[in-house]
């Protein structure tokens, strides 16, 4: 018995060791990893600061711990209002021994977004937790992204809560839509979306060939919106969702700009299969195929399918967006695009719209203009 008792403790040490050995490699190929990764995004012009790392997890996971980290765009470009800085009180890098080639990148206790002009925003979650590929083979857009307990402004005061979010991309292949998507919106749109939204493969590039194309799946549930004012349909907004292909390459480095210039030149597009939004008392879905004009604004064409529609407008007119007589004439000119409603379900409206030319027109009548994503970029010099 003692003989077996020794040989089983021996067996125990021999296999620490191992473990030991082995989380020791992996959290140094995290460190060269990340200092690699450093080093990328400074020659693109990105400043990366943080504490020294540390190693962690032993003996359930190989885990690397960045305190303070802080990421800064040195040369942002003139005009562009996108986020500028961001720094997180620790960073972790976790590979674990049940998915020894997926990377998990976690975020613990406050972060801060800065925006060019403004003062950095913080915000906190109670987990935020982002899941990618190791294998250096595999597709760079796959990824699974976790956010839950969603906490922007400050801890006892926020102005925006998030109760979860899910978005998952993968090659379409690969990407498998969850239930939650597929189930947000009102059944008359499940069956709306145009034929051209419809097919889930990535169109042909113009030589024949096809071109690269991400699936993704998103879910947002349970959204406050921020106090201090009147929101149109009130501060919760119960569920958002897409489900869609991203079609097109674009360029890795550079500034948000240079890369939204870079899909509209090669050609990119969104196809939206379906985006749903549960807010108040509307219940919409939206289908459309859209890309980049060369002024860099949206241009494509997709229908919107509502219900709730009276309702919702009747809490717009009652939270001063939009005037009474307005509300009533909006009312009747929608009951005359609505279906036979199915009882006990409200009518649902479908309504085609395009965008060209920077104007949103809906069933044959101008709405609004629409912006472009950013500043178009200046012609190139003779």
């Amino acid at each position: 018995m003692r003989r077996i008792l020794v040989g089983l403790l021996a067996a125990l040490l021999v296999l620490a060791g191992v473990d030991t050995l082995a989380w020791y490699w992996a959290t140094g190929r995290l460190a060269a990893g990340f200092e690699a990764w450093a080093q990328r995004e400074r020659q693109a012009g990105w400043q990366v600061r943080s504490a020294p790392p540390h190693r962690a997890g032993w003996p359930l996971s190989a885990t690397l711990v960045v305190p303070h980290l802080r990421l800064a765009l040195t040369r942002p470009q003139p005009g562009e209002p996108w986020p500028i800085t961001w720094q997180a009180q620790d960073l972790f890098l976790r590979v674990r021994p049940q998915a020894p080639l997926h990377l998990s990148l976690a975020v613990a206790g406050r972060q801060d977004i800065g925006l060019r002009g403004a003062a950095p925003i913080p915000y906190t979650a109670s987990r935020a937790e982002v899941e990618v590929p190791l294998d250096r083979g595999a597709e760079p857009a796959t990824l699974d992204l976790a956010i839950d307990g969603l906490r922007v402004g400050a801890a006892d005061h926020p102005t925006l809560t998030i109760a979860r979010l899910r978005l998952r991309s993968a090659p379409p292949a690969r990407n498998m839509s969850p239930p939650a998507a597929r189930n947000m919106s009102p059944p008359a749109a499940r069956n709306g979306s145009p034929p051209a939204a419809r097919n889930g493969s990535p169109p042909a590039a113009r030589n024949g060939s096809p071109q690269p194309a991400v699936g993704f799946d998103l879910v947002t549930r349970d959204i406050t919106l921020p106090p201090g004012r009147t929101w149109p349909l009130g501060r919760r907004i119960a569920s958002v969702a897409a489900h869609g292909l991203l079609v097109g390459a674009w360029q890795a480095a550079g500034s948000p700009g240079q890369r939204i210039a870079s899909v509209q030149r090669a050609g990119g597009r969104l196809v939206l299969h379906e985006a749903a939004l549960r807010w108040g008392p509307l219940d919409a879905s939206l289908a459309a195929r859209l890309r980049l004009d060369p002024a860099l604004r949206l241009e494509g064409s997709g229908r919107v399918m509502m219900s709730g529609y009276a309702q919702a407008l009747d809490t717009l007119a009652a939270n001063g967006a939009v005037g009474n007589d307005t509300a009533v004439a909006a009312k009747a000119a929608l009951s005359l695009l609505a279906g036979a409603p199915h009882p006990p379900g409200p009518a649902t409206i479908t309504i085609p719209f395009t965008l060209r030319d920077g104007t949103l027109t809906a069933d044959g009548l101008p709405l609004v203009r629409v912006p472009p994503l950013s500043p178009p970029p200046a012609p190139a010099k003779p």
